[in-house]
């Protein structure tokens, strides 16, 4: 089995325990001395905390019994159900994974999210955990009972909205917050009749957001917002648009990408050279050469690592502006 695991115990065995009897006697229960307790974990959520929690749970915990609740259709948490136009990861690809699964045919430094979740749906499929998980299924309420020491869990299935209840040892939250989204309250905005999308919500019709560019290269596109994602949204579309406008309400801070010096570094790329997407032979390096794909990671890694520069740079930069803000009440401070 991918990832090794213990033995378990067939479902038809119910292990037995040792009870006082109500005269007071002791009966020893029929099961072996090394027989695992059996126990039910319920995880919430299959991004990369609820995938992990698959993997390691079996491996780690003899005769677990383990659910993982999805409300989503598709593994990968946000990068299932983020799909909008130029959605990528801000963390070096080489590190955003799994330490024991490295992925090293990434196209890029920063990788496109339809790469990260086909990642992840590979390292599913390798150790087999669809077995585990159940998908377009929501938990919708969790209580936990002193007395008897179980999560009460009631799980609705999205397709048809009925709904059931689980009951575990182990309750595991592994969902995330930025899947819980609502458009803005804007005067008029449902009056607008052309196409409305919030990034959060943007299904495209192909696999992946370029499969739109076709259908929108005669579009005029206007995007509100200066945060991360927009800025994503607005440098992917605009070369592919009829016009493109960007509402900012208010200023916004730029910073290049999370060591953007070290990478071109790595890759022997200049200043100039800003796009980090990978070229044929760069890919072909971090394949085969995996003492070279590890010295990458451990290299980005470290960068942040405590009394690394980095890390002492941001400390005294964070410092700082609490101090500034403080400035009134330094006491509070030095706290």
């Amino acid at each position: 089995m991918p990832g090794g695991g213990f033995s378990r115990i067939p479902p038809s065995v119910k292990a037995q325990t040792s009870e006082p009897q109500d005269d007071g006697r002791f009966t020893l229960g029929s099961f072996s001395i090394d027989e695992y307790k059996p126990i039910k974990v319920i995880v919430i959520g299959a991004g990369f905390s609820g995938i992990l929690a698959g993997i390691r749970f079996p491996q780690k915990i003899p005769n677990v019994d383990l659910a993982i609740y999805e409300k989503s259709a598709g593994i990968g948490g946000t990068w299932y159900n983020n799909r909008y136009p130029g959605v990528a990861c801000d963390v070096p690809a080489h590190c955003y994974q799994f330490s024991f699964e490295g992925k090293r045919d990434w196209s890029a430094f920063y990788s496109p999210g339809h790469e990260i979740q086909a990642h992840l749906q590979d390292v599913v499929d390798k150790y087999e955990l669809m077995r585990y998980i159940k998908l377009s299924h929501e938990v919708i309420h969790a209580r936990y009972d002193e007395p008897t020491g179980k999560w009460h869990v009631r799980v609705r299935r999205t397709e048809t909205q009925d709904e059931f209840e689980d009951v575990g040892d182990v309750l595991v939250t592994a969902f995330g917050a930025i899947t819980r989204w609502k458009m803005p309250d804007i005067p008029g905005l449902n009056e607008y009749a052309g196409e409305l999308h919030h990034t959060a919500g943007y299904k495209p019709t192909g696999r992946t957001w370029e499969s739109d560019l076709e259908r929108w290269k005669d579009k005029r596109v206007g995007v509100i917002g200066s945060g991360s994602t927009a800025i994503q949204v607005v440098s992917a579309l605009a070369p592919h648009v009829a016009s493109l406008a960007n509402y900012v309400r208010g200023q916004t801070w730029l910073a290049p990408p999370f060591s953007m010096e070290m990478v071109q570094e790595l890759l022997g790329r200049t200043a100039a050279e800003d796009d980090l997407t990978l070229r044929p032979e760069e890919v072909e390096r971090f394949k085969n050469d995996r003492e070279y794909f590890d010295r990458v990671r451990y290299m980005l890694e470290n960068s942040m690592n405590r009394d690394s520069t980095m890390q002492s740079d941001f400390q005294k930069m964070f410092r700082k502006i609490m101090e500034d803000k403080l400035a009134a009440r330094p006491h509070i401070a030095e706290k």
